[in-house]
């Protein structure tokens, strides 16, 4: 059964439809691989499905619930048929690793803050997920839309059940937005944008022209670089990589575009209009200032996009952004000298470019304003509404610290802060001196120690830092980026597509399940699903019938007798196997014949079959 398992595996992984499993299996055979007739459906790989994410939830679940203390992460989405729903997510701790596991896509029966906190809480207590605990849940991230936010939303709701509770805005949320507010609101921005989008639609619904455009490239022994529509970016370095595209590629757009117009009719006449905002100085310089703008954001793009992300990162991260966009102000960054050094006597690259009258003052302009407005919207989106104790952790960031006598009072406010906080985390009636005095012991030891290591430090040694310990958990449990939600959501729109509109909830979250949390396929151990599998009627149905009803009771079976029967079971087609008129019903004795372990176990009978068990053996595999 390995081979259907990893089959099934493969299809959920890989977000594909439930058909292609018959055709994975007749690859598989047209290599001489062994598969049996039967369970080759859609049907029969939608059930290894259900016992692959079974399986797979229920050590998650396991983790999850073994954690010392967890956080929630929530995500609203709406997918391809209109259906409202919630993505839960929990970051916990395995042994002292820290992992981010969806949970389950909840669908919501009304969008208003009772709607989606009792559909929460109901899939939270059907999951058995013991979230009432007192100090046990001491996050929640959201993407700080107004449902999901802090005032007046479903926080305050939670906060009723769970008190401390500290809400955390996404931080990578937070950058899209910041950027998006501060470019949006330059018009020349937007019309870098809609030109792009235009250029992009020009060439992708013409393959003549984009292999027009390739072959005027390679003689010209220029480089084409795909342009992305900008509809379709979400992360602020995907907005870079396509200005970048566009520059790199410009010389031989600018001169295909202007073949295309030569030749008239109605392209020519777009191509015309294209080519006249390719040509523009005012445009053409300032796309070149804009991909040096988005480059500095381009460190604490990659930091929010990790899948586990700690606060510290991203404040030092955000303290080098705020540098280089006071640096840019000042002077221009690499992409705009490059442009200065080779635009000479009106043209760049050997084009002519438009120059109106007081081309440079608006551009210098329109380059101030931008840059200042993205410090202004950074601060906005970072620097505000930050719950306190965020600051407070930033204490555990050993790079901060001082040095000498200066160390040893250090940061005892923020650390007695945090725990007055997370005061349902620690032990009941701790003492605060005795807190302060493993604070102490901890700097002296992890004193130049990297924050990763500082935490690890303080989990290992938890009989040396029993209070300690407990609060730096706390700490590296908060979720400061849920950009775990973001690539879930991808994989639910890989799976519910507009041509499977009609697949249940059911169906999807046990997708989902594997395809968010899943290992890579070659990493994949099928046995713990199979042994689950086995469990079942299918499966005990499956052990009895291919154990004792194929091969005659005779001891002393050779192996050409055996060859010539696996060969029969391999060549076996399901088109020719019929239902029973009546009910299947089990043996009486069928149950108590096998013993609950693993598949070998399972597949070894105490009746007469025993002698058997190499051929069941030889079909496994």
């Amino acid at each position: 059964m390995g081979h259907f398992f990893n089959a099934a595996y493969s299809i959920a992984y890989h977000s594909r439809p439930l058909n292609d499993f018959e055709k994975i299996l007749q690859l598989l055979q047209s290599t001489g691989t062994m598969i049996l007739g039967k369970y080759r459906n859609r049907t029969a790989c939608t059930q290894f499905i259900r016992y692959i994410s079974e399986t797979l939830k229920k050590e998650i679940l396991d983790d999850i619930r073994d954690s010392p203390c967890v956080s929630m992460l929530l995500d609203s989405s709406m997918d391809s048929s209109d259906q409202p729903c919630v993505g839960i997510y929990i970051r916990y701790f395995k042994e002292m690793e820290v992992k981010e596991s969806y949970i389950t896509l909840a669908p919501l029966y009304s969008e208003t803050v009772d709607g989606y906190f009792e559909t929460i809480i109901s899939a939270l207590d059907e999951l058995d997920i013991p979230f009432r605990k007192p100090g046990w849940v001491v996050g929640l991230g959201t993407d700080g839309s107004a449902m999901l936010s802090c005032k007046g939303g479903l926080v305050e709701k939670f906060q009723e059940v769970i008190p401390q509770l500290l809400p955390v805005h996404c931080v990578a949320h937070q950058l899209h937005l910041a950027v998006v507010d501060a470019c949006g609101s330059i018009d020349l921005v937007r019309k870098c944008d809609r030109h792009i989008r235009t250029i992009f639609k020009f060439y992708q619904s013409s393959n003549k022209r984009l292999r027009e455009l390739q072959e005027g490239a390679a003689l010209l022994e220029q480089e084409i670089l795909r342009l992305k529509d900008l509809n379709a970016i979400r992360w602020v370095a995907s907005k870079r990589r396509t200005l970048n595209a566009l520059l790199v590629s410009w010389p031989a757009l600018a001169r295909h575009l202007q073949s295309v117009a030569d030749a008239g009719g109605q392209v020519g006449h777009r191509a015309q209009g294209m080519l006249r905002l390719m040509k523009s100085f005012h445009l053409v310089k300032f796309c070149h200032f804009l991909l040096d703008f988005l480059s500095i954001y381009r460190p604490l793009s990659e930091v929010c996009q990790k899948a586990v992300v700690l606060i510290t990162e991203v404040n030092a991260t955000l303290a080098r952004a705020y540098v280089a966009l006071e640096t840019l102000l000042r002077q221009a960054g690499p992409k705009e000298e490059e442009f200065n050094a080779s635009f000479q006597d009106g043209r760049l690259h050997g084009i002519p470019l438009d120059r109106m009258e007081m081309a440079e003052q608006r551009f210098q302009a329109d380059r101030e304003r931008v840059v200042l407005t993205g410090i202004e919207y950074l601060q906005q989106r970072f620097d505000a509404d930050r719950p306190p104790q965020l600051k407070n952790m930033e204490v555990f960031d050993t790079m901060a610290w001082p040095d000498g006598i200066e160390l040893a009072s250090f940061g005892n406010d923020d650390v007695l802060t945090l725990a007055r906080y997370f005061a349902l985390s620690l032990p009941t009636g701790y003492s605060e001196d005795a807190l302060l005095e493993e604070w102490l012991g901890l700097k002296a030891v992890a004193k130049n120690l990297p924050f990763s290591m500082l935490c690890k430090n303080a989990l290992a040694q938890h009989r040396r830092f029993p209070l300690l310990s407990k609060l730096v958990a706390v700490v590296v449990c908060v979720p400061v980026s849920t950009s775990c939600c973001e690539r879930a959501f991808h994989a639910m729109t890989r799976i519910k597509t507009d041509e499977r509109t009609k697949l249940s909830n059911e169906v999807v979250n046990m997708l989902m399940m594997t395809a968010v949390n899943g290992v890579a396929v070659t990493e994949y151990d099928p046995q713990p699903a199979i042994q689950r599998w086995y469990l079942t009627s299918s499966g005990r149905r499956f052990s009895h019938v291919y154990t004792c009803a194929q091969v005659p009771a005779r001891p002393h079976v050779g192996a050409g007798l055996r060859n010539q029967t696996m060969g029969a079971l391999g060549t076996e087609k399901s088109v020719t196997q019929k239902p029973p008129t009546q009910p299947h019903r089990e043996p009486a004795g069928v149950q108590k014949d096998y013993t609950v372990g693993s598949p070998r176990r399972l597949m070894q009978p105490t009746n007469s079959c025993a002698s058997r068990e190499g051929l069941v053996q030889e079909q496994e595999c």
